[in-house]
């Protein structure tokens, strides 16, 4: 015992600690907790029902807000408005610890500690090289949005191309990326659709629409370097009767990308669509998110 408390005295004088506490404001995708992560939102729960305190709430958005502060810096301001959080009041703690019983320790030993306050309601976490962020908010997290799938691009001049890197000079794919077209492959042959051959040229052009929206760090099918999906692969002088689009953020593994996709009409309508012959996926690591995925789909 007297071996744990003088960890624990270490860690809380190593503790690096900062909060930011943020006047009411409006502000304008998603990440499960890993398990050290849920064992830190269970111990702070914990600590606050012992308390009499009304338990937090985890959200996976909020979970990005916190992997966004401790990957890039930025302010929690912007990191909440990028989600399209609306909150009235915030804060955040960085830790220097990814041991999640000693962050917890630290945290919940005095009662005017912030992860006790019954003002807040939801929590978010990231845990990332021995550092660990928390957000906490008092808000409501509405819902997100449907998610949006491109439409087939009705007839239009080709646009003028922008300046764009070639695609990589491997038309090799990925183990994940190989898993995504298996994957796809094997929800087609459950309702006897044919499965869709792999297109070299397109996997690379979806690679690139992932980095793109890595390195440009937007979440969208529109991009600010290519315009829509149509005119990227027009760009790069692919043929299409139909076309479509799916992109996700965030997911780990092909399995986790895929199970949001099929819970998804709108991503499952592409998956699962009977005038698709072809498939491109381009899967990058990296940014705010994590992991970018793309999936790309064409007719002939």
């Amino acid at each position: 015992m007297q071996s744990v408390n003088k960890k624990l005295a270490v860690a809380v004088v190593a503790l690096m600690l900062s909060v930011a506490l943020l006047i009411p404001a409006t502000l304008a995708h998603a990440n499960a907790p890993s398990a050290e992560e849920s064992k830190l939102i269970t111990g702070i729960n914990q600590a606050r029902q012992k308390a009499g305190v009304q338990l937090l709430t985890n959200s996976a958005r909020l979970n990005e807000v916190a992997l966004t502060l401790l990957t890039n810096g930025t302010s929690v301001s912007l990191a909440l408005r990028e989600q399209g959080i609306t909150y009235r009041s915030a804060c955040t703690l960085r830790v220097g610890s990814g041991n999640a019983d000693l962050v917890v320790r630290a945290l919940t030993g005095y009662s005017s500690s912030q992860v006790l306050q019954p003002q807040y309601n939801q929590i978010g976490v990231a845990i990332r090289n021995n550092t660990t962020v928390i957000v906490l908010i008092n808000g409501v997290i509405a819902a997100q949005p449907a998610p949006q799938t491109a439409p087939t691009p009705a007839p239009q001049p080709a646009p003028s191309p922008a300046p764009m890197p070639s695609p990589g000079p491997s038309g090799l794919m990925t183990a994940y990326e190989m898993k995504i077209v298996e994957l796809v492959n094997a929800e087609r042959a459950k309702l006897g659709l044919r499965a869709l051959a792999v297109d070299a040229k397109l996997s690379q052009v979806a690679r690139l629409k992932s980095e793109d929206m890595r390195d440009k760090r937007y979440f969208a099918h529109q991009s600010p370097t290519y315009g829509s999906p149509f005119d990227m692969m027009r760009q790069f002088g692919i043929t299409y009767r139909t076309a479509g689009e799916n992109i996700a953020a965030g997911q780990r593994t092909p399995e986790e990308a895929m199970r949001g996709w099929m819970n998804s009409s709108g991503h499952r309508a592409n998956i699962l669509n009977p005038n698709f012959t072809h498939i491109g996926v381009g899967h990058v690591v990296g940014g705010s998110y994590g992991n970018y995925w793309t999936q790309m789909f064409i007719g002939r």
